[in-house]
């Protein structure tokens, strides 16, 4: 697909906050990837922090052992600053984009 074609489709951008919880946080990439799937008219995108958890090296490969690193970024938040801090975490790394 062209980065034109890209453009003109809509974009959705998720964002996970995992404290202690990578089973679940897989299950809802899985879940994203499915969607994705369906859904060739939107490019779906993730953002998953880890709020310093140590659940890092668990997400890391579950991402690329199926390949998903083209859409979904893991953040190692560099400590808990709870739920709040781990959004802006995300933000800050998408609004850089």
């Amino acid at each position: 697909m062209t980065v034109e074609a890209n453009k003109q489709k809509k974009h959705v951008l998720t964002i996970t906050v995992s404290y202690k919880s990578a089973a679940w946080t897989a299950k809802s990439l899985r879940a994203l990837a499915d969607e994705r799937a369906r859904s060739p008219h939107l490019v779906i995108e993730a953002i998953v922090v880890d709020n310093a958890s140590g659940d890092s090296p668990e997400l890391r490969r579950v991402i690329d052992g199926h390949g998903w690193g083209d859409w979904a970024t893991l953040i190692t938040a560099d400590r808990n600053g709870g739920f709040a801090y781990g959004n802006n975490v995300a933000f800050a790394h998408a609004y850089a984009l």
